[in-house]
């Protein structure tokens, strides 16, 4: 469940708080060896678990790690040979490798800002679109007719979240409903919420300094919730 504030912005590059991890990532110069390696004992499927819970630090970066010189490295780790580099010579490439990162995640939450301000100034302009003094945008699905929840009540809801090319990173539908206090959630959503009554269904457009920020789903993003509000607790 993704609709709650997030704890914090997170780092480009998990793996930077176990670097150790970053020379024992076991991946083949040209892809994975598939069925050349047989999982027929137990070592053998412990030790594929064990790389690809190692592979996940780098899920998001992969394509930027050379990998012939990350199997080099995590050979010679393994044969207790020499390192090539000097402990200094591999903590400034790691420093100069994390400013990289750094640079290339603020020029895609730039362009994921760019392309979300477009979106709502377009959306902006369609028939049944609101939008309010915050700059959230929403848009009456069914109005309810029951009561209108006030800031920090439980309340209880169905919801969808997507972002704006249709990709879901969020739902309640297939299970229960969710229920939360409204001091606990992203401004937009709570803010959307109370502009519904009971039994109504709405769609809020939802800037991304209402939302996430720039980190959770959709760094720099705008957010677009369904929302149907069940019920007040």
């Amino acid at each position: 469940m993704f609709i709650r504030l997030s704890a914090g912005t997170a780092m480009p590059l998990r793996a930077l708080a176990s670097l150790p991890f970053l020379a024992l990532v076991a991946c083949a110069p040209d892809g994975s060896p598939g069925d050349d390696v047989p999982l027929d004992t137990d070592v053998r499927r412990a030790s594929y678990a064990i790389g690809q819970d190692i592979a996940t630090t780098l899920e998001g970066i992969e394509d930027m790690v050379d990998r012939p010189a990350l199997l080099r490295g995590f050979s010679d780790a393994l044969a207790d040979i020499s390192p090539a580099l000097t402990d200094m010579e591999m903590r400034d490439a790691i420093v100069a490798f994390n400013e990289m990162l750094t640079s290339a995640q603020a020029d895609e939450i730039a362009g994921a800002r760019a392309e979300g301000e477009a979106f709502l100034a377009d959306n902006a302009n369609k028939d049944g679109v609101m939008t309010t003094e915050s700059g959230l945008q929403y848009e009456v699905l069914r109005e309810g007719d029951g009561e209108v929840p006030q800031e920090g009540q439980q309340v209880q809801v169905h919801y969808r979240g997507t972002l704006i090319d249709g990709s879901e990173f969020d739902t309640s539908y297939g299970g229960d409903p969710a229920s939360f206090s409204l001091g606990g959630v992203i401004p937009g959503f709570a803010e959307a919420i109370m502009l519904m009554k009971v039994g109504g269904h709405l769609r809020a457009f939802i800037p991304a300094d209402l939302g996430y920020g720039d980190s959770g789903p959709g760094p720099g993003q705008v957010l677009i919730f369904e929302i149907e509000l069940l019920g007040i607790e």
